[in-house]
Parts: structure tokens; C-alpha cells; sequence
């Protein structure tokens, strides 16, 4: 029997925006896209958080910056969106907020 073959998680060359990206799952999920080759944007409300975050990305050779944002703002959102970094993935670690910024998170994940 042929098994299939894993298909390779890289992402070289790929850009990610992770928001909630300060701590818990959201730093989780910046970090392991990160090490497997994308250049990520971790967006979060605290700015000390995000900054120690992207440095220690970067202390690993891989590419990171921070962004400073509430998801949980609407309007300041959708005013930041035009500053955000044109991506490949977009990740919203919170859900209830994905609706109020859904079409700029299809325009990344589509692009």
C-alpha cells in the first residue's frame, strides 16, 4: 500500500499577521509560523509584549515585528488596515472580532 506523503509546512517567502500575539496560543502560533519560514507580524494591544516577542523571533534568525493593535476597536482597526503588511496568512486568535475585519483578513489570506 502507498501511503501519501506529509506535504511540507514551509513558508518561505509567505508573510503572516497573528493577532493576540503577546502571549498564550497567539505567541504560540506567531512562533511556529515564524520557524517554519514566514516573516510574521504579531499585532497585539501591549507593546512591550510584542516587541520582546519579535526580538526573540529574531534572536532566532527568523523574521518578526510588531504591530500595535486592538482587534477589539472596530474603527481604530479598520483605520490601521491600510497600514498593515499585504500577507499571505492571517491568523485571529480573537474569534469574536474576525467578523468586524473579515474582508482585510480574506485580503490577506487570498492575496
Amino acid at each position: 500500500m502507498d501511503l501519501p506523503a506529509t506535504p511540507s509546512f514551509r513558508l518561505d517567502g509567505k508573510r503572516a499577521l497573528v493577532t493576540g500575539a503577546g502571549r498564550g496560543i497567539g505567541l504560540a502560533a506567531a512562533a511556529a509560523l515564524a520557524q517554519a519560514g514566514a516573516h510574521v507580524t504579531l499585532a497585539a494591544r501591549t507593546l512591550a509584549q510584542i516587541e520582546e516577542a519579535a526580538a526573540a523571533i529574531r534572536a532566532r534568525g527568523q523574521q518578526a515585528e510588531p504591530l500595535v493593535l486592538d482587534v477589539t476597536d472596530v474603527a481604530a482597526a479598520r483605520r490601521a488596515a491600510p497600514t498593515w503588511p499585504i500577507c499571505d496568512e492571517m491568523l485571529m486568535i480573537e474569534p469574536d472580532c474576525f467578523a468586524s475585519i473579515s474582508r482585510r483578513a480574506i485580503a490577506c489570506a487570498t492575496k
